[in-house]
């Protein structure tokens, strides 16, 4: 009785050509014989050639063995530290490739190292509070120099959609336009309107109010970029309770209400009054008196549009 045979007569197999062919004849290891569907038939072959599934139709042509890595990497899919799907379109060598992502986003001429780690991103996924999005291809070398217009953004849009953050009542309600929440939208406007203040007369903050009292959305529209020490002037506060307007307090002794105010970065007594409208008209008057000051002092390094807005200032006693 004939021993049987992993290979023996019957044997299918489909090659690396995507062609099936049968053992038809099993002499031993060293000699057998295959035929294909076309009914080629391959006589005295080995059953290393199976093992090794190197037995190939003539007429057709024959697959590498080894891919290079071009042919490997190509179609390549992973993710990235966002999470989100990303795949190698084109692959040129290590050092350049062409990566799409879910949004059909295509970073192109990237490396495949940073592909490898994760840390090529997909500008359009919202990764900030749900909301925010790059919308530009992150530069993993001198990202720096937009450091500053980030941080920005990225406070301001925590102010709005951050759940977790600490509101003052300035914010309450308070929204971005759907543009801003784009940051490279946010840095184009950003880098049109900044301009530069001499040392030592501190930095530029993004006011929401300036141009319209109580406004409640953040966009290219309604904000504008003043002077750090002229915000301060306006939104400190001297108060004891909430329900009181801005710098006044209640004195239980007189039972009348004290008028306070920062004046030269100073807190100043403007004196006691019987009601509460009497002593915020005197704040109010020191107020934007400090206010028109310091926009003369600013006046030089200004944009027109932001001084203006800034000597036509009125606090009100709803602030």
């Amino acid at each position: 009785m004939s021993k049987e045979h992993k290979y023996d007569v019957g044997y299918k197999q489909t090659n690396r050509q995507g062609l099936t062919y049968e053992v038809i004849t099993y002499r031993n290891n060293k000699d057998i014989d295959v035929k294909f569907q076309d009914g080629l038939v391959i006589e005295h072959t080995k059953v290393t050639k199976l093992n090794q599934n190197t037995i190939f139709h003539p007429d057709y042509p024959i697959p590498k063995i080894n891919k290079t890595p071009s042919e490997k990497r190509l179609g390549e899919t992973r993710k990235n530290k966002q999470g989100r799907k990303m795949t190698i379109i084109a692959y040129r060598g290590a050092a350049d490739i062409d990566v799409q992502f879910e949004s059909k986003f295509v970073v192109d001429h990237t490396e495949y190292k940073l592909f490898e780690r994760g840390t090529i991103c997909d500008p359009f996924f919202q990764s900030l509070c749900g909301v925010g999005y790059m919308g530009m291809r992150t530069s993993y070398k001198g990202a720096d120099k937009y450091a500053r217009q980030y941080e920005v953004w990225s406070s301001m849009m925590k102010r709005c959609y951050n759940e977790n953050c600490k509101r003052h009542t300035w914010y309450e309600d308070c929204i971005v336009a759907e543009e801003w929440h784009c940051f490279a939208n946010f840095l184009k406007w950003y880098n049109e309107h900044y301009y530069e203040l001499p040392d030592g007369m501190g930095d530029l903050d993004l006011d929401k109010d300036m141009k319209s009292h109580n406004n409640k959305v953040y966009g290219p529209d309604t904000c504008l970029l003043i002077p750090a020490a002229i915000n301060r002037r306006i939104y400190h506060r001297i108060t004891s309770s909430s329900d009181l307007p801005l710098g006044v307090t209640y004195d239980k002794k007189t039972g009348k209400y004290k008028a306070r105010g920062r004046i030269d970065k100073k807190d100043v007594y403007f004196g006691k009054y019987d009601t509460i409208e009497e002593a915020f008209q005197r704040v109010k008057l020191e107020k934007e008196n400090e206010i028109c000051k310091a926009a003369e002092l600013y006046k030089p390094y200004m944009p027109q549009e932001v001084y203006d807005a800034v000597i036509n200032y009125k606090v009100e006693i709803t602030d």
